[in-house]
Order: structure tokens, then sequence, then C-alpha cells
């Protein structure tokens, strides 16, 4: 992984934003132990930080990079402690808000059935068939479960639509795009789906996803190589925080950023957050970004920063979860019980990249792929 190696420099930044009247007199060493010092005594562990997010906040987002076990694994650990706090909804990218009546039979039933799970997130997204995230889906089924018939069952709500991937062509027009996104503007109706769900009904819930879809706060540039930084455009979180401003909250994941020079992943704000976490030894920890040493770290390199001066960590996010350094990051599991004969067809007609959908030619060879791109994304973070 192409890692830019800026600490130095930034953990500098830090101390001159953060602490002005003493930067002139203070070493590099009493820079890193601002870091060091307040990530030993205002970091939590991460379910505990989530959760207390939720005294000031009807909602709390967390963003993620997708493809690493320990995240959706998190949130399946985190639903009975979202219940024993108050918060019985969790909305979800994974999965069709087309089919949420089956969701909430599938996990109010006696039993959990594992292929109408599959197909929840099949029919939203066939190129999705990781273990991990159908155990979502269980989690919150083993939860309602032990429920008295009294108490109220704790709720999934999927946030997307399912789009018509069939109509996705090697060369794109407006036309054809409307074909694909037929339902309307799929951000909106991810922000639609949240405000009606939850906002509206006056719900607290735990909102999970893609970061990219996410972000609150944080403008999302859109830039190409040859013209650079051209606008900005608005995602699902940005709608919902113009509504709700301070009880939406978001949390990133560690995950990669990539690189504005050559779309390399790189560390995200210069690697100073493992390399802070990793001198002290801390890992599955949540801490404030808004308003703290942390926020204060400014990292140009990264193509998140286009569009914006001097962009710095608290721009993109409220709060962070640091669970693993990247050296422990491994890939979701496959499910091999997510496509078979009987949906292949299926799968390769509404597979969202027209030029990999002609690779896809058996069930055998839509496995190989995906176990290939897994094994790829992983290796790219070494």
């Amino acid at each position: 992984m192409k890692f830019t190696k800026l600490i130095s420099i930034m953990l500098c930044v830090v101390l001159i934003c953060y602490l002005p009247l003493r930067a002139e007199t203070l070493s590099q060493k009493d820079n890193s132990n601002i870091l060091r010092n307040y990530a030993l005594y205002n970091s939590y562990n991460s379910i505990d930080y989530i959760i207390k997010k939720f005294e000031n906040h009807d909602l709390v987002i967390i963003g993620e990079h997708h493809y690493f076990k320990h995240i959706p694994i998190l949130i399946q650990k985190i639903i009975p402690y979202l219940y024993a706090n108050g918060v019985y909804n969790l909305g979800i990218e994974f999965g069709s808000a087309d089919y949420q009546s089956k969701i909430d039979k599938l996990i109010t039933s006696d039993h959990f059935n594992s292929d109408l799970a599959r197909s929840i997130i099949f029919n939203a997204a066939p190129n999705f068939p990781y273990r991990e995230y159908v155990d979502i889906y269980r989690a919150a089924w083993n939860l309602n479960r032990k429920l008295n018939k009294e108490e109220p069952k704790f709720r999934i709500v999927a946030l997307p639509y399912s789009p018509n991937f069939r109509a996705r062509q090697e060369k794109m027009t407006p036309n054809a795009w409307e074909k694909v996104w037929f339902k309307g503007n799929p951000e909106e109706f991810i922000a639609n789906t949240i405000l009606h769900e939850f906002i509206l009904k006056n719900k607290k819930a735990l909102i999970y996803g893609g970061a990219n879809h996410l972000v609150t706060r944080y403008k999302t540039p859109v830039w190409t190589k040859e013209k650079g930084f051209i606008r900005f455009e608005k995602r699902a979180g940005n709608i919902i925080f113009d509504k709700v401003k301070e009880k939406v909250i978001f949390i990133s994941m560690h995950l990669p950023w990539f690189s504005r020079y050559d779309n390399h992943p790189i560390y995200p704000a210069g690697g100073i957050i493992d390399t802070v976490f990793k001198s002290l030894t801390l890992k599955d920890r949540g801490f404030d970004i808004l308003g703290t040493p942390f926020g204060k770290i400014i990292d140009t390199e990264n193509d998140r920063s286009l569009g914006y001066k001097n962009f710095s960590l608290e721009d993109f996010c409220d709060g962070y979860i640091y669970q693993l350094p990247f050296s422990e990051f491994v890939p979701v599991s496959l499910d091999y019980g997510f496509v078979s004969k009987s949906n292949i067809k299926n799968a390769i007609e509404n597979w969202p990249n027209p030029e990999s959908r002609k690779k896809i030619t058996s069930v055998k060879k839509y496995y190989e792929i995906m176990k290939v791109n897994l094994s790829e994304m992983i290796g790219n973070l070494k």
C-alpha cells in the first residue's frame, strides 16, 4: 500500500491549530504527546462510544468502507446494546426498501430463514454475497426471539431501493441512467427513507452504510484527473443534516482513504491515527473528532480534500472508531448459499458493471471473481 509519510508535519499542524500560544516552544515529542494523551484519556470502547452518542443525538450514523469483516460484526454485536438503551431501530444500506415487509417478517419469525435474508440483499445488490452482512439480520432476529410479546420488537429498515441494473450499458446516456435509477435520485431516496421511518416518527436509530453516502457536514467533491475539482454534490447524509442539524452525528470507521494523485489507498490523516494508537497498543476505541486535537489534523494528499482549503479530519467526520490497524484487516466471508443455479441468470442480468458481467458464466466463476476481488482489496492494504 502506497502510504504517505507526513506524520511529523501534520502533528505540528495539529498543535498550531489547537494550542497556538505554545506552538513555538513545544518539541515534536510534545506534539505527539498531545494526541497520545487525548487518545488515552478521551477514547472509549467502540460500543460504549456509539451508545453514549444517543444521549444528545437522535440519529447516529456509522460510515464504513465495505468488505472488512470486523465492521459488520461490530454492528451485529451492538444490536442488543441499542435495544437495552431504548434504541429500537437500525437503518442499513444492505437491503432494499422494496422488500421491507419481508424484512419485518424475517426478523420477527419463529425461525430464521437464511435464504430469505440472502434474497433481501441479493435483490438490492447481486454482487454482495457476504455472510457478515446477512448475519446482521440474524442478530436482530436473535434479539427479537428472546423478547416478551409485550416488548417492542427491534427493527431493521433497508434504506435504498433496488436499482434496475439490467439497463446499465457500457456506454451510458442520461436516458439509460434514468432507467437504472427509475425511482429517482438514490441519495434522495435514502434520505427520505430515514426521514419518514425515523425523524418524522420521533424514533432514534443507528444508521449504517457506506461513508460516501452518509457523510453529513462534509461535501463530496466531483472531480477528474484532467480537470481537478469540478463541484460538490449532495449525499444522503447531507440532506439529513440540513433537516435535523445537531440531532445527527456522523462517525467514521477507520478506513483507507485514496490519493488525489493516483487513487491508491493511503492512511487517513497521513497515518497519525495509526501511529498514535499503535504506540499506545489501543484497539476497538471510539473518540470525538470535531473540536479535538485529532480534528485539527490537516491532510491535503487525499481525494476527499479536493475543493477544500487546508482540509482537516473534522471537515469529514464528527467522531471516529479505530478497531484495528490496517495490517490486521481481513475481508468478509463469502456466503456460498447466496448464488446458485436457480438465481445465477438473475445475478448476471442485474450485475452493476456491464464489462464485468461478461466474465460471469457460471456459479463457480461468480465465486472465483468475488474471491479474487476480496484478495486484491486486502492486498492493496498491505
